[in-house]
């Protein structure tokens, strides 16, 4: 048997965002975990270094993006401290 399929994806890439530093030029309650991320595509790709695994307000800006993509993939960065784990967090 010969199997044919088309997948027909669109990704939206994301990098470095590095919400957990300070933005001194952003509103009151903006300084940290606060970008605003129009939705181009349904699966958004977070590459690396978007906000600290050990504080709860990474996973609060998720689970905000969730309510725009389908899918989101999250890689870890090399900056941050690790805790998140299955047990941990579930978004």
């Amino acid at each position: 048997h010969i199997f044919s399929f088309s997948l027909d994806m669109q990704i939206q890439l994301l990098s470095d965002l590095h919400l957990e530093i300070k933005r001194p030029y952003a509103g009151s309650g903006k300084e940290f975990y606060h970008y605003e991320l129009p939705a181009a595509a349904e699966c958004l790709a977070l590459l690396g270094d978007i906000g600290c695994t050990a504080h709860d307000e990474l996973f609060t800006w998720l689970r905000l993006q969730l309510q725009k993509f389908k899918t989101i993939l999250y890689v870890a960065g090399n900056h941050g401290k690790p805790k998140f784990t299955p047990e941990n967090y579930k978004i």
